[in-house]
């Protein structure tokens, strides 16, 4: 029988939503002058973003965020700057978990439950309910 530290982690799991800020559809309309800016410049805009992403530590960088097989194999410990020049990231999360928005933070999320076949549909968790 699980005890009760564990039944309260699974509650908080249960009642946590951390939903988008902004669908993929209206980015251009809420940061309009970041968006024009990446379409004129978007090298400069993709190298601050990631360098945002993480905490403007080069210590912590690692070529395409440790997702490709050449990730950390391409020098990018002597040179970060030059590896970086070439990735993109997403503003506008980066500017929500920054506490741009309000006092709430990104946290990590919590587990998310798979869609089962005898749902009609996957889980909202993530995209905001439609109003």
């Amino acid at each position: 029988m699980p005890n009760q530290k564990y039944m309260d982690k699974l509650q908080l799991r249960q009642n946590y939503h951390n939903l988008w800020h902004s669908d993929l559809m209206r980015t251009m309309q809420n940061d309009p002058l970041y968006c024009c800016l990446a379409i004129w410049c978007g090298p400069c805009v993709s190298y601050r973003l990631r360098k945002r992403a993480i905490h403007n530590d080069m210590s912590r960088y690692v070529c395409c965020a440790g997702y490709m097989s050449c990730s950390g194999r391409c020098g990018e410990s002597r040179c970060p700057k030059f590896c970086l020049a070439t990735e993109t990231q997403h503003k506008i999360e980066m500017d929500k978990r920054d506490g741009k928005f309000g006092p709430q933070p990104m946290t990590v999320p919590p587990a998310q439950q798979m869609s089962r076949l005898d749902q009609p549909y996957a889980p909202t968790a993530g995209y905001p309910t439609p109003s």
